[in-house]
């Protein structure tokens, strides 16, 4: 859904908001939004309620020529046909905040925060402490977004029986008898 306003209007939430009616009643998860010189590209999560995200944005009186080439090359024809769009929003959600934060708090990666530290340090820290060390690391709403994210706990072991002890003592008791 590509809307066009006129040139020199700034462009604002209520534009926005206007498209992405448009967007929603025709089943569009793409949105242009332009006032010829401000460009802004918008991805529509059809739902309850429809979520609208930037993908990108450019600016024709500030940005560089080799980023303004780029950034019109994801709307072209061929990249369009290619489904670039698509592609390219897959990249911007897994490297935003909450998955990037997801993955830094998962088990496997705190283990191995833990076992860097005390290699470096010599000091014994648990994954509870390395997660809180973490969430004083980010801002207000990075550390709000990371408290939506369950601490992992490590799964508990299961102790076996040692086979070595047990034939030990099937020997002794053996002999006994």
């Amino acid at each position: 859904m590509i809307e066009l306003k006129r040139f020199g209007i700034e462009l604002s939430k209520k534009h926005l908001k206007q498209v992405t009616s448009y967007a929603i009643n025709a089943g569009c998860e793409w949105i242009l939004l332009t006032n010829g010189w401000e460009w802004k590209v918008y991805h529509v999560e059809f739902g309850q309620p429809p979520k609208v995200e930037i993908l990108d944005r450019w600016n024709l009186m500030e940005d560089g020529i080799d980023e303004l080439v780029r950034k019109f090359e994801i709307i072209n024809y061929k990249s369009l046909k290619h489904d670039r769009l698509n592609k390219i929003w897959k990249r911007v959600k897994v490297l935003a905040p909450s998955s990037l934060l997801a993955a830094i708090v998962a088990e496997d990666t705190l283990k191995t925060i833990t076992r860097n530290l005390r290699k470096n340090t010599g000091i014994l820290v648990n994954s509870e402490e390395v997660y809180t060390g973490i969430s004083k690391l980010l801002n207000e709403a990075a550390a709000i977004a990371m408290s939506n994210i369950k601490i992992p706990k490590p799964a508990e072991r299961v102790k076996k029986p040692k086979i070595k002890e047990d034939k030990e003592n099937q020997i002794e008791e053996e002999s006994t008898s």
